[in-house]
């Protein structure tokens, strides 16, 4: 083992100088000190886990908490890259991702890994915190704000602006430490991001920026202005999930928006209960109101390819 540690960096010829011998034997001595190392690395790791178990320690290190995960996702990096030198984009990117990234450390999130454009942390652990739903869906209003300003900034200076698209779900799950040593490194497992990731990725769909789950909004809805925007089926739940837009801290919308989100909620309620003759209009007139409102807009054609098929279809 001493061999490998000190002399791993040496060709084998070198090795048989260094020790006076062959360049054959020296590679038999190596192969020999790697089988070495490697069974006694297979007996520690038995002896910790069958005689000393994980220990005070480890266990420590995992729990079981109630938290909030959030997604969070960068739209038209790759179109940034096809528009600019890559030097160009790189610093808009970055630019965009320290913003999201300091919103989240601002407003107590914990980042738990960045995936290419992606930034995921959540809320609740390792300390609990039980307005941990709210924490993080005002931190993704903030984000919007944010990122609204910055895409100003950049349209002023002629460059190209990107988006970001926000998911949350709440629910309990496990969160471990990684580290030991410096910097804290987490993690976590169960349903509860899978549920926030498909939450983000279904805002290009419905032209929506910042999607919720229902458990979010149960522990939130007193402190945001939010609204039932359609349900999804998710893996290990037997009942498909209602998913929420948020549009702005609780009394925070403006009176316009607040006008067209009342004939959205109009026809959304037309709809569920298949009367799409009545909630077109309401859509429609939504959107005269607030011509950015995604989902008015993805509901009206909804209601136009229904009205407009065979009636047969209609009653599938």
């Amino acid at each position: 083992m001493i061999t490998l540690y000190y002399l791993s960096g040496y060709s084998l010829k070198e090795l048989g100088v260094v020790l006076g011998i062959s360049p054959t034997t020296a590679k038999m001595r190596l192969h020999r000190a790697r089988q070495h190392l490697r069974k006694e690395a297979i007996t520690m790791v038995e002896n910790a886990l069958t005689q000393q178990q994980l220990g005070p320690d480890f266990i420590t290190r995992m729990q079981l908490a109630d938290m909030t995960i959030l997604f969070t996702d960068i739209s038209g990096a790759t179109r940034l890259l096809a528009q600019l030198p890559p030097e160009e984009a790189l610093d808009l990117l970055y630019t965009y991702m320290n913003t999201v990234a300091q919103i989240l450390v601002d407003y107590g999130g914990t980042l738990e890994s960045v995936v290419g454009d992606a930034i995921i942390a959540f809320w609740g652990a390792p300390t609990p915190t039980p307005d941990h739903a709210v924490q993080g869906c005002l931190a993704a209003l903030a984000i919007q704000t944010g990122v609204a300003a910055l895409r100003a900034r950049q349209q002023h200076e002629g460059k190209p602006t990107l988006d970001v698209k926000c998911g949350l779900q709440s629910g309990k799950l496990f969160v471990s430490t990684l580290s030991s040593r410096g910097p804290q490194a987490y993690t976590f497992m169960g349903h509860v991001p899978n549920t926030a990731s498909r939450l983000e990725s279904a805002n290009a769909r419905l032209g929506t920026s910042i999607l919720i789950g229902d458990t979010t909004y149960q522990q939130a809805q007193e402190a945001i202005e939010a609204r039932a925007v359609g349900q999804f089926k998710v893996p290990l739940s037997p009942e498909p999930l209602m998913a929420y837009e948020v549009l702005a801290r609780k009394g925070g919308l403006e009176p316009r928006k607040a006008q067209a989100n009342a004939r959205y909620l109009e026809g959304f309620a037309h709809y569920q209960a298949r009367r799409w003759e009545q909630a077109l209009p309401a859509f429609r007139a939504a959107l005269q109101l607030d011509p950015s409102d995604g989902p008015s807009r993805f509901y009206q054609e909804r209601c136009e390819t229904l009205l407009a098929a065979p009636p047969e279809m209609m009653n599938l």
